[in-house]
């Protein structure tokens, strides 16, 4: 994946340096250990031709492959190769500033290795930056990471834009951060479809590596002349210098400021063994984002990210609990539901200023997580800011299980629960009304109680069940047109889901059959329901199919799109407002439910979902 130069530090990008024995030249009969039916002897054959590959009897080819090696060769198909005695010799791209290879403890200066780490290096493919001073030269290369780099010594761009159908396997999301590298690979044709899996994180073998070295090569057979500085992320965005955008920056005197910043930190900062190159950019690209001034638009580091992205579905210990940064402060956005959190009286909204006797007052949000994380059975103390009160509440870990959709009968009314809108919550959806239909229920009730939300096509296509073919589920209204325009283009592949009323909206359309608004439904919801719960909610009620009950909802009334790196860090950018079909927009505005019922936490029993079962009987 193409980096801007300040977002190519090694620890980020040190899985891209991969290995291969390297072999030479003769023809692939000579290994004993390829037959002429083995599906790596054409390319073996034609690497020999060129004289990349060395003699040698065996190739092994199901073995995995080194770290250093397989840069080696990499570089070599790419049109790279060492002259004789070129080891320790300083390339000319290479800047003072950057050590050489030789600074790795485990490549001395006379390793055959070291002239394509200096090439990695002055391409700005990795980064020596002195947390570890060893490059595990025989470390085994995962897949993800081989095409990466083989993209990288090709020069072959990255697909911007991925969609569900553009991916084949069955263990790859199409929104994930490797989606964009798997769909340029098929593209590209360096990978096939014969498998159902991808296993990103398996060791990619000598075969399966030259034969797509091999590949890429017939692709793009001109050799690289230098790292093409360009971003590409799964939310459809990037940076690129030629572009208008990245014209822009590097037009700007202030970015002449950051860069001649880095170069002096680097060549004059006294404290060298402080210099943290990752936590620099981070620090740079998080400043951005605070100073947007917006809550709901944030940058989070890898770990942040993970955190974030830690699914609601699954298993894991702590409190149940969600929380995000807002206005620098931890915010509580909801306890789960039945959750260790909600029993000990967290609310929405809350702010933690403690965990335990430790403040959490300027700590990142990854490691205020880590704080309250901890084995089942074990105790932590929140310090809460509630309304100008300070409170403290005990709360015990547990073993918490979430079940995103949960759908049951009672009383001849079909309940269905929806914890959180995530990438299968529809399909689930789906599954659990047709289990419901086939009991004959008298009506639905749809619980968003403490649900954060999620992404917005999954809340689409859950609406699709109520609202008939046509109605309006929501709108975004954008700042401008050229925004509006590129969020509708990137909707063309449902066709008929949205359009434009107006150059700066974009209006999200039902396809579905509504089958369920013939049925009386009630939504329930309370301060936790966020984002997604309350696009649902003001839908249903605005097309006079749901009346809702419980409490106000969250009142987030932004779309957030959520654009994925491939180091693991994530940006939440703010892209519109989202109006109601009655053009209702919730920021500060929470959805006021048509009857407010309280739940009583002293009792056991659920007073708003009784109160829901009552008005449908």
């Amino acid at each position: 994946m193409k980096k801007t130069a300040l977002d190519r530090t090694f620890s980020a990008f040190s899985l891209f340096i991969f290995s291969f024995a390297i072999f030479g030249t003769q023809t692939a009969k000579a290994y004993e250990d390829v037959s002429s039916t083995d599906p790596a002897y054409e390319a073996i054959q034609f690497f020999q031709e060129k004289g990349i590959l060395e003699k040698g009897k065996f190739f092994y080819p199901a073995s995995t492959i080194k770290r250093a090696e397989f840069e080696k060769l990499a570089w070599n198909v790419a049109g790279f190769t060492a002259k004789k005695g070129e080891h320790s010799e300083k390339p000319k791209a290479l800047k003072s500033t950057v050590p050489l290879p030789t600074k790795f403890k485990d490549i001395p200066a006379d390793s055959p290795f070291a002239p394509y780490i200096q090439k990695s290096l002055s391409t700005k493919i990795i980064e020596w930056n002195g947390k570890d001073p060893n490059y595990h030269p025989n470390e085994e290369v995962k897949k993800i990471d081989a095409l990466n780099f083989i993209f990288e010594t090709q020069a072959i761009g990255i697909q911007k834009i991925i969609e569900k159908k553009d991916i084949p396997f069955n263990d790859v999301n199409y929104k994930s951060s490797y989606a964009p590298i798997v769909k340029t690979a098929l593209d590209a044709g360096i990978i096939d479809t014969k498998d159902k899996k991808f296993n990103a994180q398996q060791k990619i073998t000598k075969s399966q590596a030259i034969q797509w070295l091999h590949r890429a090569s017939q692709k793009n057979p001109k050799p690289i002349k230098g790292a093409i500085q360009i971003i590409q992320i799964t939310g459809n965005l990037s940076f690129n210098p030629t572009s208008e955008g990245g014209e822009d920056l590097m037009r700007n005197e202030k970015f002449k400021i950051l860069v001649d910043v880095w170069e002096r930190i680097h060549e004059r900062f006294v404290y060298k063994d402080k210099i943290n190159d990752d936590q620099i950019i981070y620090g740079a690209i998080r400043g951005m984002t605070q100073e947007l001034n917006d809550k709901y638009t944030v940058f989070q580091e890898p770990q942040e990210a993970t955190n974030f992205n830690e699914a609601l579905n699954g298993e894991f210990e702590g409190i149940g609990i969600s929380i995000d940064m807002i206005d620098e402060k931890v915010t509580v956005i909801s306890p789960l539901r039945k959750s260790p959190a909600e029993r000990a009286g967290i609310h929405p909204n809350d702010v933690i200023t403690k965990v335990g006797e430790k403040s959490v007052i300027g700590l990142k949000l990854e490691e205020v997580v880590k704080l309250i994380k901890g084995p089942k059975n074990t105790k932590v103390t929140l310090g809460i800011s509630r309304e100008g009160k300070n409170l403290s509440f005990e709360i015990t870990r547990e073993t918490i299980k979430m079940l995103i959709v949960d759908g049951y009968m009672r009383d001849g009314i079909a309940v269905i629960q929806i914890n959180s809108f995530n990438q299968d919550t529809d399909q689930d959806f789906t599954k659990t009304v047709q289990t419901l239909l086939e009991q004959k229920p008298k009506g639905f009730i749809i619980d968003v109680r403490s649900n954060p939300g999620g992404f917005l096509d999954t809340a689409l296509n859950i609406l699709d069940h109520f609202i008939p073919k046509g109605g309006t589920i929501s709108t975004l209204e954008f700042k401008n047109a050229k925004s509006a325009e590129k969020t509708f283009r990137e909707n063309a592949s449902t066709p008929g889901r949205s359009d434009m009323p107006n150059p700066l909206k974009v209006r999200y359309i039902s396809l579905g059959k509504g089958e369920l608004s013939v049925y009386p439904i009630i939504v329930i919801q309370n301060r936790g329901s966020a984002s997604a719960s309350e696009i649902l909610a003001a839908a249903l009620r605005d097309n006079s199919i749901a009346t809702i009950i419980g409490d106000d909802s969250f009142g987030k009334g932004s779309v957030q799109e959520l654009n994925n790196y491939i180091d693991g860090s994530q940006i939440k950018i703010s892209i519109a407002k989202w109006l109601t079909p009655k053009g209702t927009n919730l920021t500060e505005n929470p959805i006021k439910p048509d009857q407010y019922v309280k739940d009583d936490t002293k009792t056991d029993a659920d007073e708003v979902l009784d109160a829901a079962i009552g008005m449908l009987k």
